[in-house]
């Protein structure tokens, strides 16, 4: 696991490469091909899993990389949906870079979590599609040197536990909210908010970084997902910084969390997706989605409601009159065992409460993980994040 990559073992084929990275289609892809598509970003040089890689120089190009496959995912018309899912994953022969999913509405699990695939099967696609894959990827995955992002080039600027910033986040995400969607404050900085949520997805840690609004606002941003936007214009350049200064965030909680062994972390995962979003709410929450089907459907087998929530749902894909706009934010997953991978419930609480965990966090252990990213976090941001430009070697 921790040997360098060995390129010529890698199972999938080749569509794009420069002298850092290759991306890949795998012939043993994490989700069914007729559910989406599925690229992995592979550096050549990794000599361990992504958690334990010595360069966030690297892992953050490979960021950037992602989030423009994505873009490139949604507007070639490769899925019929405006969803790009951006995964760092532990599964074996992925975990050593970024891998990116797009999935057809289509799919019987569209609107979920992905269902990662287990088994051994080659998947074999047509010349014709590799082709086009190879073609976009040639023309569209293009960086030129004057959009170089330099991350937190003012600066982290973070505020600690007291000051009128960090009261105002406790507000916001506890303030009127049920107990399960209530959130625990750990890190703030100007551009960003690092919680952890009181109902968990999965047993084990859960952390999740969102846009701090009073930032965004100013700079009259709505915190799309970046590849709705021109790659050329200023607002995507400063959400694409943005992206990446979110994963530099996760990436260093779980890097602090790592070394210090007090909490369980094991195979890690940071996800970004654009499956949780703002009109992705009830009208009277500010949204568009009208759910008065959801009190016909509760007592009804969790498989039909997951049906018919598609089904509804689905009145929203890309191109509809009432398609949906998206906010960003990550989420870094952790099991509480070695043998165990990340698994997430396939709904909301509401829709599913069966699938959720019953235990949370201690207040005793989230007092402790708030004092461990408050003591080392910005410290490890400055040494190894700021000032960095995030440049492509072609």
């Amino acid at each position: 696991m921790d040997k360098k990559t060995d390129l010529t073992k890698f199972e999938g084929i080749p569509l794009w490469q420069d002298r850092e990275m290759i991306v890949f289609l795998p012939v043993k892809p994490l989700i069914h091909p007729q559910d989406g598509i599925h690229f992995y970003i592979l550096f050549k040089n990794a000599q361990n899993v992504w958690w334990k890689a010595e360069s966030s120089d690297l892992l953050l190009k490979g960021a950037k990389t992602a989030c423009l496959i994505g873009k490139i995912i949604i507007t070639n018309g490769l899925i019929n949906d405006f969803w790009a899912n951006i995964q760092w994953s532990a599964r074996p022969f992925f975990n050593k870079g970024v891998n990116v999913f797009g999935r057809n509405p289509e799919s019987l699990n569209w609107g979920q979590p992905l269902r990662i695939l287990t088994h051994s099967k080659i998947y074999h696609y047509s010349t014709n599609y590799i082709r086009r894959l190879k073609n976009l990827l040639a023309r569209q995955l293009i960086f030129k040197k004057e959009q170089s992002l330099i991350l937190f080039s003012e600066g982290i600027k973070d505020f600690k536990q007291g000051s009128a910033e960090f009261t105002q986040a406790e507000e916001i995400f506890s303030e009127n909210k049920p107990p399960k969607k209530k959130k625990d404050i750990l890190w703030v900085n100007e551009k960003f908010i690092l919680t952890i949520p009181r109902q968990p997805h999965l047993e084990g840690l859960h952390l999740q970084v969102f846009p701090r609004f009073a930032y965004w606002q100013k700079k009259e941003i709505d915190f799309r997902a970046p590849w709705q936007l021109s790659p050329d214009s200023l607002k995507a350049q400063l959400q694409i910084q943005g992206y990446l200064e979110m994963t530099a965030i996760l990436l260093g909680a779980v890097k602090i969390i790592l070394e210090d062994k007090k909490i369980l972390c094991f195979n890690p995962e940071i996800h970004f997706s654009n499956n949780w979003h703002k009109d992705l709410q009830p009208i009277e929450r500010g949204g568009r989605l009208q759910l008065e089907y959801l009190s016909n459907i509760k007592n009804k087998p969790l498989e039909e409601r997951i049906r018919i929530i598609t089904k509804e749902k689905s009145r929203y894909w890309l191109g509809e009159e009432n398609e949906f706009r998206v906010t960003g934010h990550g989420h870094l997953y952790a099991t509480n065992s070695e043998k165990e991978f990340v698994r997430l419930p396939s709904r909301p609480f509401e829709e599913s409460p069966e699938e959720w965990p019953v235990v949370s966090f201690s207040q005793a252990k989230i007092i402790y993980l708030r004092k461990l990213l408050q003591d080392d976090l910005t410290a490890w941001l400055n040494q190894y994040c700021q000032g960095l430009a995030i440049d492509m070697d072609r």
